[in-house]
């Protein structure tokens, strides 16, 4: 059985992203545990209180993936953007733009750019979103 000063002090510590061999030799020192019976304990608390550290850890977690979240959204959005103005100046500027060589230069030099800012951008909304899972279902209690 562990003890109610020992549970909040592996809660706080997990809390503040504390490494867990760090918590361990803590528990060692404070209790006199060796470092198996000290590495269970934690797994223990750890398993136990998965939502209650995680509701801890979200205020820095929700202001991370936001900002990730935001960034691939403006990202985005600056890619298409260039990608339709550059398209339509380099149509409109063009005496033939059916040109095969004209083509393949702005498939290699623009398209192909923005396309792979396109797609990291949504790489960059997905992570956001996917890596809060866990943080939304401990707010919700799902």
């Amino acid at each position: 059985m562990v003890s109610a000063e020992l549970t909040s002090l592996i809660i706080n510590r997990l809390s503040d992203a504390v490494p867990p061999n760090d918590i361990i030799l803590e528990i060692c020192n404070q209790t006199g545990f060796s470092w198996t019976e000290a590495e269970v304990i934690l797994k223990q608390v750890q398993t136990e209180n998965e939502q209650v550290i995680t509701k801890r850890q979200s205020p820095l977690l929700t202001l991370l993936a936001f900002t990730i979240f935001a960034g691939g959204v403006v990202l985005l959005a600056y890619a298409i953007y260039m990608l339709v103005l550059t398209t339509s100046t380099y149509t409109s500027t063009l005496v033939n733009p059916w040109n095969l060589a004209n083509i393949l230069y702005f498939v290699f030099n623009y398209a192909a750019f923005s396309f792979s800012i396109i797609l990291f951008a949504i790489g960059m909304i997905i992570g956001s979103l996917l890596g809060m899972r866990d943080v939304w279902a401990s707010i919700l209690n799902l």
